[in-house]
C-alpha cells in the first residue's frame, strides 16, 4: 500500500524510540495492527541503530502518553485485545499526537524527550561571569 498522503482527512502521529521520531500520515480510522505495520514498512532499512529491530508487526508494542503535555511522565501500553480492532481515534490520539514504541517483551518505552532551555536562564548565567 502506497503511503497516504497529508490531506484535511488524515492525521499525522508522531512515532517515538529512544532518540529518534517517526512521523507518520494516517487516517483515524487507522488500526493499531496496521500503524504498526506501516511503522515497521518506513523503517525497513533505516532501521539499522534500532537493535533489536522488530520484524513483524506483532512484536511492536504502543504506548500513549500518560500526560500528553508532560512526555516526561511516561507511557502506558495500548495493545489491541485478541480479535478486536481498535483505531488511532479509539484511543484519543489527535493530529501531531505522540506514541511510543517498542519491542514486546523488552523492557520500558525509552523515550528520549528533548529540553528546551530558555534563552532568559542562559542570558543570566553570561551576566553572572562577566
Amino acid at each position: 500500500m502506497d503511503p497516504i498522503p497529508p490531506s484535511p482527512s488524515t492525521i499525522t502521529l508522531l512515532l517515538k524510540h529512544s532518540t529518534s521520531t517517526t512521523f507518520l500520515s494516517v487516517l483515524p480510522t487507522t488500526t493499531l495492527t496496521h500503524l504498526k505495520s506501516e511503522l515497521l514498512r518506513y523503517l525497513g532499512e533505516n532501521a539499522a541503530h534500532i537493535d533489536p529491530f522488530p520484524q513483524d508487526p506483532a512484536d511492536v508494542v504502543l504506548g500513549a502518553p500518560k500526560d500528553p503535555m508532560e512526555l516526561e511522565k511516561g507511557f502506558l501500553v495500548v495493545d489491541e485485545p485478541a480479535g478486536k480492532e481498535i483505531t488511532v481515534k479509539d484511543i484519543g490520539v489527535r493530529d501531531w499526537g505522540v506514541l511510543a514504541w517498542k519491542e514486546r517483551g523488552g523492557g520500558g518505552f525509552e523515550v528520549e524527550i528533548p529540553v528546551e532551555e530558555e534563552e532568559e536562564d542562559e542570558e543570566e548565567e553570561g551576566d553572572e561571569r562577566q
